[in-house]
């Protein structure tokens, strides 16, 4: 068996391709994908890209938090969105992530194509690519750009004590509760949501009870709509003026 404390290396990950072309992985020690094996791109339009959009259009200077990175999917659909939306300057994305091994492989992605990911990553800028129909390399440069520039700040796991910048839209796209379950204490969110900017967009692939208290708590108001694939639920939540984000 894997040692579950230690960081995933090239033999403690499995690849996995999902059935809309796109890889996932799995880590130890639960070894649960870290996608519906539906489609993991075919879930991140249906699920976040609605919030992508919406903070681009509501906010000249938009800031995006990101919990967590995993593959990059969240960075990636910003990235196209940005592109399609010709708005491609004043942006920051704030990610974090609790596996320091996912850090570093999507920091040297987009420092200097290395890593044991890159066929991984050049994969999923390569469906998104197909997906917006805008080059892979026009995306792929504007990431190498915000890293560059501090706009893509990769950070480390988040707790209660993290101090966040207020942001326009978040992906909460932690891990599940069996994986990761600092992240869905009630004290948690409703720290972490006390934290958004004024007007802020919220998208999670999760519905829990925890997630709409806290959310209320903030001021948010809640969408729920079809989950995606096998899941019954997901939920959006928007503090605007105009209220809908779907």
């Amino acid at each position: 068996m894997p040692d579950s404390s230690a960081s995933p290396t090239q033999k403690q990950f499995k690849p996995l391709l999902t059935e809309d072309g796109s890889p996932t992985l799995s880590l130890p020690p639960t070894w649960e994908p870290m996608h519906s094996l539906a489609g993991a791109l075919t879930e991140t339009l249906y699920i976040y890209q609605p919030t992508a959009q919406k903070a681009l259009e509501l906010a000249s200077a938009a800031q995006f938090l990101s919990v967590g990175l995993g593959l990059g999917y969240n960075e990636i659909l910003v990235a196209f969105e940005c592109l399609k939306m010709k708005q491609t300057q004043r942006l920051t994305i704030y990610s974090y992530e609790k596996e320091n091994f996912l850090i570093s492989n999507f920091r040297a992605w987009l420092e200097n194509s290395t890593g044991e990911l890159v066929d991984t990553y050049n994969a999923i800028l390569m469906c998104f690519s197909q997906h917006y129909k805008i080059p892979a390399a026009k995306a792929l440069e504007l990431l190498k750009t915000w890293l560059a520039e501090k706009r893509l700040i990769l950070n480390t796991a988040i707790d209660e004590t993290t101090q966040l910048p207020p942001c326009h839209g978040i992906f909460f796209d932690a891990f599940s509760n069996k994986t990761s379950p600092e992240l869905w204490t009630p004290e948690f969110l409703t720290h972490f949501f006390s934290q958004t900017a004024s007007e802020c967009f919220i998208s999670t692939y999760a519905c829990t009870g925890e997630l709409k208290r806290a959310l209320k708590a903030n001021g948010f108001d809640l969408e729920i709509k079809k989950g995606f694939a096998k899941k019954r639920e997901a939920l959006a939540a928007s503090k605007t003026s105009n209220s809908s984000i779907l």
